[in-house]
């Protein structure tokens, strides 16, 4: 599973349809795409990037 995670805003995800804004920081109100293939073809190039569920949730090493 995949979420969109916006560059230009830390901590920022693409928020699930219906929702009122764009973004969001709720790993739970994101919007979750069950391909890499769809959720590329989702975001915008020039500042989203693709991240599987288990980057997010992984800790910093």
């Amino acid at each position: 599973m995949y979420v969109i995670k916006c560059t230009s805003k830390p901590r920022q995800y693409v928020a699930a349809p219906g929702s009122l804004k764009s973004y969001t920081a709720d790993l739970h109100k994101a919007q979750i795409f069950s391909t890499r293939e769809h959720a590329e073809a989702n975001r915008c190039p020039e500042n989203e990037i693709v991240l599987s569920i288990d980057q997010v949730l992984k800790p910093n090493k």
